[in-house]
């Protein structure tokens, strides 16, 4: 059902902003959820109908100051130059899913680290908000197994309570059990909450590079997965307008998968992340071609084949736009 919500003035501002920013797509809430005293903050979501509209539901009412902030911020930040994840296999196995769904959660947690200034700014995270989310947090985290704990409930739990250091304050996540009833999965959440906070989170540079360590941390902890961030996922590479002149072999290197006859992967030099996908027939491979293709600018290559790129040092917020 189409409504008309009352959103404080910052939260309409914003609103308006990005009705305008995406027209002549329309933009519409629709509440989808009755009023009551629980918040997921994972509820909530856009949807696209056949017209390339979109519909943002809110699942209670009560909260939507903060729910259609976050969510026209994600859409801010996701319709700019940004920062994607995928995978980098074509199999689409169990264990690529898991991996790719970790990834892209972390990636939507990493985001939240700079939105939250901007949430506190729009009066969209105020304390009532907060306690539900702690709440909710509170109900759905797993107990840890016996022992040395189950790993994919202290995978599930660490990244739930990564988010939650994000959006709370330090006294409110000090007024729970978090860390003694979830021992292990806390000394996770924590290790990526410092990485996380421990520089600004302004550009595309920034995110990315937060995003890798962040990927490198969670991967030792997992001891029991075979867990290869670096070649499993496809993070988008952030590149100036100086390195968009530069050659492919000045930055990149075409990997070969040797269970993939026809699969490159598109490696950064810089950090020995997986950026792209490359399929080639027989024939593309020879040497002369594959040559060839490491002497085209990188801005060549990208177009060649359809590459998407961030600007490097673009803001992951426009701040005049959401302020």
């Amino acid at each position: 059902m189409i409504v008309t919500l009352p959103l404080n003035t910052k939260v309409q501002a914003l609103l308006q902003h990005e009705r305008e920013r995406i027209a002549p797509q329309k933009l519409e809430l629709e509440v989808a959820g009755p009023d009551s005293l629980v918040l997921d903050p994972t509820a909530s979501k856009i949807i696209r109908d056949p017209q390339n509209n979109l519909h943002l539901m809110i699942p209670n009412p009560r909260f939507a100051n903060f729910i259609v902030a976050h969510e026209l911020l994600h859409l801010q930040q996701e319709g700019r130059q940004s920062i994607k994840i995928s995978s980098a296999h074509q199999d689409h196995s169990e264990i690529d899913q898991v991996l790719l769904t970790l990834g892209r959660i972390m990636l939507e947690s990493l985001v939240h680290v700079p939105m939250r200034d901007y949430l506190v700014a729009a009066d969209a995270l105020d304390q009532p908000t907060q306690l539900a989310m702690r709440q909710y947090y509170t109900h759905n985290l797993l107990r840890d197994a016996p022992g040395t704990g189950e790993t994919t409930t202290m995978m599930a739990n660490s990244l739930q309570l990564f988010d939650a250091r994000i959006f709370l304050t330090a006294a409110q996540v000090a007024d729970t059990s978090w860390a003694t009833d979830y021992p292990q999965a806390w000394a996770i959440a924590d290790q990526l909450w410092q990485i996380a906070t421990s520089k600004e989170l302004r550009t595309n540079r920034d995110l990315r590079g937060t995003l890798l360590k962040l990927l490198k941390l969670f991967a030792e902890q997992q001891a029991g997965l075979p867990v290869e961030f670096s070649r499993d996922l496809l993070v988008t590479p952030v590149l100036s307008p100086r390195e968009l002149k530069l050659r492919v072999e000045q930055l990149f290197q075409l990997w070969h998968d040797p269970a993939k006859q026809s699969d490159y992967l598109v490696i950064s030099k810089k950090d020995d992340q997986a950026t792209w996908r490359l399929s080639l027939s027989p024939k593309q491979q020879a040497k002369e071609a594959m040559l060839q293709r490491y002497q085209l600018s990188v801005a060549e290559f990208c177009q060649q084949y359809h590459f998407d790129y961030a600007g490097r040092d673009e803001p992951i917020f426009a701040a005049e736009e959401v302020k």
